[in-house]
């Protein structure tokens, strides 16, 4: 257009942040999420319109809320679906490696959550990986170099690779792992932690004053209240909840039983081929197989057939093998 002959520096900076808030929004590649972050490298001024166009400028509200918007899973087709979610967990992290800061001295963090109907993983560029169960809040600190994430409602197991430490902040303290799988869960009460491998501490704490640390032993689920510390063992919820809500799009009934077999008795299996290739869409809940079994019947219009310490899922008039 003639117009943007005219236009100052600041204007035509404003122009394309106004353009990379809406394409950011339902991000549609890899290269595309690629692209912004090069182009808020480019300059201190594209990261301040950038911000002042997408309402971050601060950890508000708005800011909160956005996170949201950007973590809830899409429900179109299966197809879309899949990749919107595998590039919006991009933007995440072009978001937490790039530009989310504080404008005083204090720590800077970057909110996911979520809000959805199905367990979310989300990936760090340290190379950790984390799930965030339904209901989950989680914060990561800015810079990634920090090591440090906030859980401040739901639960979360966090896989951290060898040699690498991660700082665990909750309400009543923080957890210092290294390398390892560990759990923390937060509610208004207190705060859960189990460790299923690795090493790691627990630090409590009274806001800057710390309390207690003690080394975390494998299987205790340690119970954090008020400054004060009980552990009972564990329990098989404790470890199985990251399948209690896995959302399948579009799989192969074989894979669906393959990956609930992981977590639950009684195993499931196919009566044949053809029954395995039938497709499953839908957030199924792997931990009760005999439940899980009478669902996808009744979806697939098959019947459970009983054999020994097996269900097989098999067409409504065929018998299994």
């Amino acid at each position: 257009m003639p117009w943007r002959i005219w236009e100052s520096r600041a204007e035509r900076i404003d122009r394309q942040a106004a353009a990379w808030a809406v394409e950011m929004e339902s991000p549609q590649s890899e290269r595309q999420v690629q692209d912004f972050e090069a182009w808020l490298r480019k300059s201190p001024a594209h990261l301040r319109a950038y911000q002042e166009t997408a309402g971050v400028a601060t950890l508000s509200e708005d800011l909160r809320l956005g996170a949201q918007e950007v973590s809830e899973p899409e429900r179109g087709t299966a197809g879309r679906h899949r990749s919107l979610l595998a590039f919006a967990a991009a933007l995440i992290l072009a978001i937490t490696g790039s530009f989310w800061f504080a404008r005083d001295t204090s720590p800077a963090f970057a909110a996911v959550s979520n809000h959805g109907d199905a367990i979310r993983p989300v990936a760090l560029r340290d190379g950790s990986q984390v799930l965030l169960d339904i209901g989950t809040d989680l914060k990561i600190a800015i810079p990634l170099d920090e090591h440090q994430l906030s859980v401040d409602r739901g639960r979360a197991r966090f896989a951290i690779p060898q040699s690498h430490d991660l700082e665990i902040v909750t309400s009543e303290g923080r957890v210092i792992a290294s390398g390892g799988l560990i759990d923390v869960a937060a509610s208004q009460s207190e705060v859960r932690v189990l460790l299923l491998r690795g090493k790691a501490t627990l630090v409590v704490s009274a806001g800057a004053k710390e309390l207690d640390r003690i080394d975390l032993r494998l299987g205790q689920v340690v119970r954090l209240r008020d400054g004060k510390i009980a552990a009972t063992p564990q329990s098989e919820a404790d470890a199985s909840w990251v399948a209690s809500r896995v959302n399948f799009a579009d799989a192969p009934l074989a894979t669906v039983l393959a990956q609930a077999n992981r977590f639950g008795r009684p195993l499931l299996r196919v009566a044949d081929n053809a029954t395995g290739k039938l497709r499953v869409t839908g957030v199924l809940d792997l931990r009760d197989t005999r439940a899980l079994a009478r669902k996808l019947a009744a979806a697939l219009d098959l019947r459970v057939v009983e054999t020994g310490e097996t269900l097989v899922l098999a067409p409504a008039d065929q018998a299994p093998r």
